[in-house]
């Protein structure tokens, strides 16, 4: 049954993080090869969108909300 929880609960974070990929991208095509990265590579994905949107943005506010 931990296996099941488990895989549950990855997949339930992925499409959570792939929603908030697609509602802050505006362009589809470059939301779509992040979604295929984070379902490839799993978390490092979330990580490496992070720090490139904390690095372009200018405050935390705009990084996770956008402008």
């Amino acid at each position: 049954p931990w296996e099941a929880v488990t895989l549950v609960d990855l997949l339930v974070g992925l499409v959570v993080i792939a929603g908030w990929i697609l509602a802050l991208e505006r362009g589809r095509p470059r939301a779509v090869a992040w979604i295929i990265g984070l379902f490839a590579l799993g978390n490092f994905t979330t990580l490496v969108y992070l720090g490139q949107r904390a690095w372009r943005s200018e405050s935390l506010r705009e990084a996770f909300l956008g402008r």
